[in-house]
């Protein structure tokens, strides 16, 4: 099978590839930047195919599914929409890239799709779709009603909705995954990567933790694995919303004091009141029944992503 992986040197991307190479799929793998560094280590397989294009140009993306006659597609190229924090002006949605890619981008895919004889699709959303700002309860479940606060959350709903029509339209199985904050190589941004950072490297003399907040972390090798089981399951998931999270409410002075104790680091942890109080948690019992899912534990998770870190900053 010719599996397309959008985003194949993001987080999530660059494992679902080595994963989908272990089953001995043909990976293409798309980026917008030309020989990235971690596709030298996919093109070690000769099943990896190294594709550079930007899907905001449609002929791109109805020339990438005619040349390379991609049977499955795994969604996952995003940009996030970084608001300015010296103004509160409300941003132009249409001229934002996280617009501009998130949607638009998607349709542009799914429209060189539709010609395609498509065994499925697999789309990667976000919780930004969800009113994280007052969510009803905690955890949230896949029937909460959709209701984004900022750009991100917005972009990916309506590319959530694009994926529904030409699904329907087009006559493929498609799922829609939607996750938490991922943490993993390959993303420098992030409080769970600032910790790592700052205590490998003892910068600032003390971790900045504020006690009113909480979310939920999931490790970017989970994600990647619930991918490829729904890739298995893709006929019998058609048109299911699936969570995908760790299942566990993690409040940032504990996930300091995890990091801390993972890399025996002596920094301080200062902990603070942000003002703005916010707590979040996907309910992930639809992953589990549907995808067998069992997620490390955010520590486990935290101590195999510190561990790649540590590994990768010795071969530089």
């Amino acid at each position: 099978m010719n599996c397309l992986v959008t985003g194949a040197t993001g987080l999530i991307g660059f494992e679902l590839c080595k994963l989908l190479l272990e089953k001995e799929m043909q990976v293409f793998g798309l980026s917008r930047s030309e020989n990235p560094p971690r596709f030298a280590e996919l093109s070690k397989n000769k099943n990896f195919h190294a594709v550079s294009g930007d899907i905001t140009n449609k002929f791109f993306t109805r020339s990438l599914f005619e040349k390379y006659e991609i049977n499955f597609v795994f969604h996952m190229a995003v940009e996030r929409f970084f608001p300015d924090a010296k103004t509160e002006a409300t941003a132009d949605l249409q001229n934002t890239i996280a617009f501009k890619t998130n949607f638009l981008g998607t349709v542009n895919l799914l429209e060189g799709a539709a010609n395609q004889a498509l065994s499925g699709w697999i789309q990667s959303s976000t919780m930004n779709v969800y009113p994280f700002e007052n969510l009803p309860e905690i955890p949230v479940d896949e029937t909460c009603p959709p209701a984004p606060a900022e750009p991100n959350g917005m972009s990916m709903l309506l590319a959530e909705q694009a994926c529904t029509y030409f699904s329907n339209r087009a006559h493929f199985p498609m799922v829609l995954l939607r996750y938490p904050g991922v943490y993993g190589m390959g993303k420098n941004r992030g409080i769970v990567a600032k910790f790592v950072q700052q205590c490998l490297e003892n910068q600032n003399g003390e971790l900045t933790a504020v006690t009113d907040r909480s979310s939920d972390f999931v490790f970017s090798k989970d994600i990647a694995l619930a991918n490829v089981t729904a890739m298995d399951r893709i006929d019998q998931l058609d048109g299911k919303i699936i969570n995908v999270g760790s299942g566990q409410e993690t409040y940032i002075p504990d996930l300091a004091r995890m990091v801390k104790e993972i890399t025996h680091s002596n920094l301080s942890i200062s902990e603070k009141i942000s003002g703005k109080p916010r707590r979040f948690l996907m309910d992930i019992e639809r992953a589990k029944k549907l995808l067998d899912y069992q997620p490390r534990s955010v520590y486990q998770g935290l101590s195999e992503y510190i561990e790649d870190f540590k590994k990768a900053k010795e071969q530089q």
